[in-house]
């Protein structure tokens, strides 16, 4: 041992222990460990260190998957057909692997079959928005390239980031009806139209009539112009009575009216276009019979599941029961942890741009659900009809607002206090004046 020196070695220090390959307080915990005859010691893993984290991307005809590890290193992929024998096998894998945690990208109806038989055997796959998935992979690589392996892959390492984050989502049952019927309700305005431009040429003076009236629409599929009524007065005299001796609203109009019409009308003798016209009523009174049966299935589950719901919605002045059963069929499934989460589920929430001096125009984000935007746009134009906490809330906006733009802000005032009333379960209650 040299005194001198600033930096002894090792060796020259006989209580150091010598070690080649282990240094540090690993090394001297192990060496301890080796003279006191104990087996060295390691970390317990946990259950996020054994989880695998699965990806699916789906398509019409099959679904391909990665599975990745606690690290992101890609375990399996695969490319699937939908096929019995296929989603079996898959199923079989997920049990070999416990615990999972599945994420899949929404694709429309497609992603529901793979859903449904992955609920049956007791796994909770969390459906994704595609926007979060891919927002999520600009901010992970600047590739542009897209196959359906990579983007199983990203949804696989969005799932590792933030799987646990994501609410559990239930397959809704109300949802597809009552979209169906909306479908069937912009048909039948379509549908109005139309009959209203082929009378514009074989009936001008009855084009305004009352076409919500079912009788109506059935003298017109017997009689589409008045050149026919015309020539068969009495034939349709005797319709007329046929179709209108049961009871019910009494008619805008008479029988002996429409022939005084007809007798003076300029409308032209067109067989193709009272062919046209008699199958554009029966096809409006098929949808309006669909849309009748709808609504009474979507009525008949309400009641059983969700009446509270609904009669404390009906408890708004202007909200009536079909814009209710509308705004629960659209929030299906979902707990909102507070109103804003609502409002930007139905995309008013405002959309602000800004950066350093400049500050754009603020807009709603329009992010979001589009048909409970709708629905709580048309609830907010009743309200404000026939609330009047919400009419004199509008009126306020207006002092400085456009009328739609203040008819918006009335709306994002509804949900919040709609989400306040479902959370205490509580009727609406005006504020005294």
């Amino acid at each position: 041992m040299h005194l001198g020196s600033v930096n002894p070695k090792r060796s020259d220090i006989p209580s150091f222990p010598i070690s080649h390959k282990l240094i540090g307080q690993k090394a001297r915990v192990k060496m301890e460990d080796e003279r006191e005859g104990k087996s060295p010691t390691h970390p317990q893993k946990t259950k996020e260190d054994i989880m695998h984290y699965i990806g699916i991307d789906i398509s019409k005809d099959s679904f391909t998957y990665s599975i990745v590890n606690h690290s992101g290193k890609i375990v399996k992929q695969e490319t699937v057909p939908f096929t019995r024998k296929s989603l079996q096998n898959f199923i079989s894998l997920l049990k070999s692997l416990k615990p999972v945690c599945i994420g899949i990208e929404s694709t429309g109806p497609y992603h529901h079959l793979l859903s449904v038989n992955l609920r049956k055997h007791g796994f909770k796959p969390r459906i994704i928005n595609p926007l979060l998935i891919k927002n999520f992979h600009k901010a992970t690589s600047l590739r542009k390239t897209k196959t359906d392996k990579i983007d199983s892959k990203i949804i696989a390492d969005f799932m590792r980031s933030h799987g646990r984050e994501l609410p559990d989502t239930t397959t809704p049952k109300l949802k597809p009806i009552a979209r169906e019927r909306e479908k069937l309700a912009r048909e039948n305005a379509r549908l109005q139209n139309q009959i209203r431009q082929e009378l514009h040429s074989l009936f001008p003076e009855i084009q305004n009539i009352n076409l919500k009236s079912k009788r109506i629409l059935t003298f017109l599929s017997h009689f589409p112009s008045a050149g026919k009524i015309r020539k068969n007065r009495e034939k349709a005299r005797k319709i007329w009575r046929r179709i209108f001796k049961t009871r019910g609203a009494k008619p805008c109009i008479t029988i002996e009216e429409i022939i005084s019409l007809a007798d003076k009308s300029i409308g032209i003798d067109d067989p193709v276009k009272e062919k046209l016209l008699t199958i554009l009523t029966h096809r409006l009174l098929s949808v309006r019979e669909e849309m009748e049966n709808l609504s009474s299935l979507l009525e008949e589950i309400i009641q059983k599941e969700c009446a509270e719901k609904l009669r404390i919605l009906c408890s708004i002045p202007g909200i009536n029961k079909t814009l209710a059963i509308y705004f629960i069929c659209e929030t299906e499934g979902k707990n909102f942890k507070t109103w804003k989460n609502l409002i930007a589920y139905a995309g008013i929430d405002p959309s602000v741009t800004q950066s350093g001096k400049y500050e754009g125009k603020s807009r709603i984000s329009k992010i979001g659900n589009p048909h409970l935007r709708r629905t709580l746009y048309l609830m907010s134009m009743s309200c404000i009809l026939q609330n009047s906490a919400l009419k004199a809330y509008y009126l306020k906006k207006r002092e400085h607002l456009a009328p739609k733009q203040a008819i918006i802000a009335t709306a994002s005032k509804l949900a919040r206090i709609i989400y306040t009333l479902l959370q205490k379960k509580c009727y609406f209650q005006p504020s005294p004046p």
